[in-house]
This record gives C-alpha cells, structure tokens and sequence, in this order.
C-alpha cells in the first residue's frame, strides 16, 4: 500500500483536495489516491498532515491498545510554516463535515483591519503572526538572513536575540488559541510537533505558560503537554500506518478473500 499526507484538507473516502487550497494551487478535486493506487497496482490512503501526524504520534505512545487508551483524547499541534491540529479518540482522527477540522492557523486573532495579510487572503489569521513563516518574514524586514520556518528555529537555539523573541510571541499566540481548543475537547495529551515545537524554553515554554492561564482547573488537571516523540517522521509513520489499517481491515481481507476465491476465515 501507499500512504500519503498533503498540507491540507483532505477528503479521505475520495482521497482528494476537495476545496481551492493556497498551498497547493491545481490539486482540488484530483483523485490522488486512485492515481498513485492505478500506478503502483497497490490501495492508496491519502490524508491531511496534521492528521497523519497525530494518528503516528497516538499509536506510538502505548504498545498496546490498553496503553494508548490513557492518550484519548489526543490533540497533536503543528507549528512550522503553517499551524495546523489533529485529533485521535479511541483510536481514530476525528473528522470535520467538510474536512476543515484542524485548522487552527486561520483562526482570527486581529481585526482585519490591522491584522497581516494571510496566504489565504484573509487577514488577522493566527498563521499571518504566529507561524514559522510569518516569523522568517519578520526577520527578513529586519535584514536578518531567515528563509525558512527551519531556519528561524536554528536561529533562535543560537541564541540570536531578534528569533527567540519572535519564537517566545509565537508561543503566547498560539497558547491563547489551544485554551479554546483544550477548555472545548478536553484532551488527555497535547502534543506539540512541527519546527517551532523544537525551541523548547522559548516557544514550548510561553505556550504552556499562556495555556495554562487560560484554561479551567479540570481541563489541565489530567492535560499532559509533551513533545513529539517521533519529530520530522511523524507524518511518514501516521501515513504508513493509515494504509496498514486499510490493508489489514476485516472488509479489506474479506474482499481479498473473494478475490482469489477463498473460504472467509471461520469466526468462533
């Protein structure tokens, strides 16, 4: 099997962009699963990132089903050049009625007015201020040599004043974003992944400082904050466990079954 995930919403029964997304102009309404499916002759999964991303870091914090229980629950964040959020409960992402759900990087925090502009077109997004982006264009204005989400984090581990301001401003920002999110889901663990999720004093530490003076006592009395345990390879683990799900699935074995023409396994 393939498994893949893109930086967007994604509607996986049709394995497809479903609406016009800023980051990937072209891709709406092309099948992507049924393409590379048809090409290696194997089932495709195609997903979001961030889902892909909270699905691996779930089923890697227990060894057993029992185990990943104590995780559900789990709200996984990424913030690197764009923000976005996944969610798994008892073992699966939880999905949005129009595949929109995790998209904290375009929750409003400024007036339009005054807000910066958006790659959505919008303005006042949390990502126009807040992501790894929006932090390298900010060095940039500043002459600072900073192309990239990646390089504003080598920056601020440097130690370079102008970035670790920055990171700690992004921490607080996206801090007064997840109070909402954590005081509305009430999860067991929040995972932070992504670039900006590597500046452990700076951004971590501001967003767990803010988020915890938001939230009610009964949401933060269980919350475990934790880094991501599987980093860069978050997304390659979730999407290849998406597929293995697929593959080993009752229906897909059923149906491979009838396929080459053999008796369905007896059920005690």
């Amino acid at each position: 099997g393939v498994g893949v995930c893109v930086p967007g919403p994604v509607d996986v029964r049709e394995g497809c962009v479903p609406h016009h997304t800023p980051g990937m102009p072209g891709w709406q309404g092309m099948s992507l699963s049924a393409r590379l499916g048809t090409a290696f002759g194997v089932p495709c999964v195609v997903d979001n990132d961030a889902n892909a991303m909270a699905f691996g870091e779930y089923m890697t914090l227990g060894t057993t089903a029992a185990e990943r229980s104590l995780s559900s629950p789990l709200l996984f964040v990424k913030t690197s050049t764009g923000i976005g959020a996944g969610m798994v409960v008892d073992g699966a992402v939880l999905r949005g009625a129009e595949a929109g759900e995790g998209d904290l990087g375009h929750v409003r925090i400024t007036s339009a007015e005054d807000g910066p502009s958006c790659v959505c077109g919008r303005r006042g997004c949390l990502a126009a201020s807040a992501s790894g982006r929006a932090l390298a264009r900010a060095l940039q204005e500043q002459g600072i040599d900073a192309p990239d989400s990646r390089s504003v984090v080598e920056l601020a581990l440097a130690g370079r004043e102008e970035a670790t301001r920055l990171v700690r401003e992004s921490g607080l920002m996206v801090g007064d974003v997840l109070a909402t999110a954590v005081s509305l889901l009430n999860p067991a663990v929040l995972v932070l992944g992504g670039d900006l999720g590597l500046v452990h004093d700076h951004f971590v530490g501001a967003l767990r400082e803010r988020l915890y003076q938001r939230i009610q006592p009964q949401a933060a009395r269980a919350l475990r904050v934790v880094p991501s345990t599987l980093g860069d390879r978050a997304g390659i683990v979730g999407a290849a466990l998406g597929i293995l799900e697929l593959v080993l699935s009752p229906a897909s074995v059923d149906r491979a079954l009838e396929e080459r023409q053999l008796p369905a396994p007896a059920v005690p």
